[in-house]
């Protein structure tokens, strides 16, 4: 008798084991969803529709779009702020080139300039006007999109 209490105790904590790591898999994979997922809106420019993930925070605004390597065509960054000014970007630790669009509360571009390239840092790239939005996009997207300053957006 002893001998099978001895073996239904080693099952029962291989069981209970089991069961313990499978539910630490879970939360893990719960938790790495949470802090992997970014906020998006999806927005109409000229005649592209593109996926833009949501930079809100004074520390999403730092980030932006640094240490990518690639970007999907459709996709960029869209900051709101919640102040309109003149608000300046470069393209420090940018790997990938952009296209970078200003607007204002309406959603309208008020200036936006092409094409600009990781190397150009330190260089700072700076409105004319006071901007609500900012946009980057692949480089390219402003031309293929028909975006010009007066384009509107619907957020």
């Amino acid at each position: 008798m002893p001998k099978n209490n001895a073996v239904e105790i080693g099952l029962e904590r291989k069981y209970v084991l089991y069961v313990v790591t499978v539910l630490l898999c879970a939360v893990a994979c719960f938790v790495a969803l949470i802090y992997t997922q970014t906020d998006t809106r999806t927005v109409r420019l000229g005649t592209n529709t593109f996926k833009l993930e949501l930079a809100t925070t004074p520390a999403q605004h730092a980030v932006g779009l640094s240490g990518r390597d690639t970007i999907d065509p459709n996709g960029g960054m869209l900051f709101v702020f919640d102040t309109p000014a003149q608000y300046c970007f470069w393209m420090k630790d940018t790997h990938i080139s952009l296209d970078i669009l200003w607007l204002d509360r309406e959603g309208q571009v008020i200036d936006l300039i092409e094409n600009v390239d990781p190397a150009s840092y330190p260089e700072s790239f700076c409105p004319d006007k006071d901007a609500s939005y900012v946009v980057e996009l692949p480089a390219g997207s402003v031309t293929s999109s028909g975006v010009v300053v007066g384009t509107r957006t619907d957020f």
